[in-house]
Order: C-alpha cells, then sequence, then structure tokens
C-alpha cells in the first residue's frame, strides 16, 4: 500500500503553481539582473556624455576668449 508521503507527492504533482513559482522567481531574478546591468550601462552612457559636453564647452570657452 502507498505511504503517506507517496499520497502527499501524488497530491502536490496537481497542485498548480509550484513549479510555476519557482520557474518565476527566476525569470524575475534574471530580470533585475538585467534591469540593473541596463542601469549601469546607462548611467556610463550618461557621464560619457557628460565628460564630452564639458569638453566641448571648455573648448567655446577657449575660442571665446581668443576672439
Amino acid at each position: 500500500s502507498p505511504s503517506k508521503s507517496d499520497y502527499i507527492s501524488e497530491i502536490y504533482a496537481f497542485i498548480p503553481g509550484k513549479k510555476e513559482k519557482k520557474q518565476g522567481e527566476k525569470y524575475r531574478a534574471s530580470y533585475e539582473k538585467h534591469l540593473q546591468e541596463a542601469d549601469k550601462e546607462v548611467e556610463r552612457l550618461l557621464s560619457e556624455a557628460r565628460s564630452k559636453a564639458e569638453k566641448q564647452e571648455e573648448k567655446m570657452i577657449m575660442r571665446m576668449k581668443h576672439v
């Protein structure tokens, strides 16, 4: 005769959501990681753009002083 744990395992096999929840948690962790990476890339690009803008501003100021 089946044991109590066998019976419980069979019941859990038909309960939806347990595997889906674990899979969802994996997807969420992956999504959040990608968002963090994207945020870092955005910050890097903005920093680079600010640096270029500052250099352009310095060049313009130097040109104005020599006019």
